[in-house]
């Protein structure tokens, strides 16, 4: 089972924190602005992340993680190494939540014709898929 995270953004894209769930104490936050314990790790507070819910945007976590270990939520985009003959888009393309599953449009020219994401990277078609995805950004963030 894939753990229940959300990342927690404001309008510019920038991280507030991240909140996630924990099956025997409920919803809990981090705060990007948070100092650092002893241990490296940012302390954790009980709930959800506080004031201004309308001003924040949650994005879930997939539960994968790319070709360099960052973790992939919704919203992301993602560069995808495919093959000539792959009906997979051989552009940048945007992972979003449709109907219940994390998805990517297949190709550019073909309306609804979208690639469960999770299904296709534990393909046996597509093994080490993993190492063939890398983010390069979030359909959020302001351009620079």
């Amino acid at each position: 089972m894939r753990e229940i995270k959300f990342k927690v953004i404001d309008e510019q894209g920038l991280l507030i924190g991240y909140e996630f769930w924990d099956v025997n104490f409920g919803w809990h936050h981090t705060l990007a602005s948070d100092d650092l314990m002893e241990d490296g790790t940012p302390p954790i507070h009980n709930g959800t992340i506080p004031d201004g819910i309308d001003r924040y945007i949650r994005l879930e976590f997939t539960g994968l993680k790319d070709k360099n270990g960052v973790e992939i939520y919704e919203g992301d985009v993602v560069n995808i190494l495919v093959d000539e003959d792959s009906r997979l888009p051989k552009t940048p393309v945007e992972i979003f939540w449709w109907y219940g599953q994390f998805v990517f449009k297949a190709s550019n020219n073909q309306p609804y014709d979208y690639i469960n994401f999770g299904w296709w990277i534990r393909s046996n078609d597509f093994k080490n898929s993993l190492h063939q995805i890398e983010i390069i950004g979030n359909i959020h963030e302001e351009e620079k």
